[in-house]
């Protein structure tokens, strides 16, 4: 979610940075149903939220370049991620055989067991 949330921004930026949208008009969220009439003084010019309330002003070269590297950030760790799953799911299928092969041999034991008794009678 957060990958595609940072390649909307880059493409948001994009769009507006474009020469048609200079003086574009458009709506402000001034709440979650509330939309106020605005335009776009700077289309060059972006807030970027850079985490935990704080936002820095940037160019769109800038801010491009910033969710790319947020995007690339969250690209390598989702392959460590998989790669640790992918890990842990080996050990737990040895874990597992190692589990199937123990029962089965304490299995056969107590059939021997039952065996000796029953010819011992």
């Amino acid at each position: 979610m957060a990958r595609s949330k940072f390649a909307e921004c880059i493409e948001d930026i994009k769009a507006i940075s474009s020469p048609e949208n200079k003086d574009q008009k458009l709506l402000v969220p001034a709440s979650a149903s509330l939309y106020l009439p605005g335009r776009v003084v700077d289309n060059n010019k972006f807030m970027v939220d850079v985490g935990t309330g704080y936002y820095v002003d940037k160019n769109a070269d800038e801010a491009i370049a910033f969710y790319e590297k947020k995007v690339a950030k969250l690209n390598k760790e989702a392959v460590q991620i998989q790669n640790i799953i992918k890990e842990k799911s080996q050990y737990s299928l040895a874990i597992e055989d190692k589990i199937r092969q123990v029962s089965l041999s304490r299995h056969e034991e107590m059939a021997r067991q039952q065996k000796t008794a029953g010819a011992a009678k």
